[in-house]
């Protein structure tokens, strides 16, 4: 029986998705524990790469891409809201904006070999189903209430799991064996380069945490 791309993503990407789990970043997100200015951050960052990233798939013109793409994955504005709830946010560090910057560079070299930018795609679409176990937490931790400041996590409500099999079986209808290990190495890079936007607001939070208690 031939294996689907969904099949081949999932464990081709689990050793890069269990290394994101286990950062400090994600370990505090999941145990509500992460300061509120890394949580802003991590929006901040994250609205630059969904903008490149819903841009880029919208305007696409490989079949297999826009077989797959649907107006309802756009995520930038779902970040724009959030992020208007916190208000004004501390400044980037050089290190943040360096990582997004590259994160950005790397999506853009895949959106001019396609299909791997269904790598990416995958990535992210794949995280709203952790996203809807991470809200409750997050919304406790900061006392959100509603969706305000959590509209990315939650962004189909109790139809995640729905929405994500659906995204699946476009994948798999859409792109040719042939590019399947392209999208899969794509994938893995998505995660590498979002894992390191996320070490870079949690190396500048703890900097600001110990200079902040040094110089009580």
């Amino acid at each position: 029986m031939t294996e689907t791309l969904t099949h081949k993503l999932r464990t081709g990407t689990n050793h890069e998705h269990r290394k994101i789990e286990q950062t400090p970043f994600m370990r505090a997100l999941a145990s509500g524990t992460l300061p509120v200015a890394a949580y802003v951050a991590q929006l901040r960052g994250y609205i630059l790469l969904h903008a490149a990233l819903d841009g880029r798939a919208a305007r696409a013109t490989d079949p297999a891409i826009r077989a797959v793409w649907r107006d309802d994955l756009v995520k930038a504005p779902l970040l724009e809201a959030d992020l208007a709830h916190f208000g004004r946010a501390r400044p980037a560090s050089l290190a943040e904006l360096d990582a997004t910057a590259r994160a950005i560079d790397e999506l853009d070299e895949a959106s001019a070999l396609p299909p791997r930018l269904l790598g990416w795609l995958y990535v992210t679409e794949g995280s709203t189903l952790g996203g809807a176990f991470l809200r409750p937490i997050v919304a406790r931790a900061y006392g959100l209430e509603g969706d305000h400041g959590t509209r990315y996590y939650a962004p189909y409500g109790t139809a995640a799991a729905q929405h994500w099999a659906g995204v699946k079986q476009r994948l798999d209808a859409a792109v040719q064996p042939a590019d399947h290990d392209a999208v899969v190495a794509e994938a893995c890079r998505a995660f590498r380069a979002i894992s390191s936007v996320c070490s870079a607001i949690a190396i500048h939070e703890e900097f600001h945490q110990q200079y902040a208690l040094a110089a009580e």
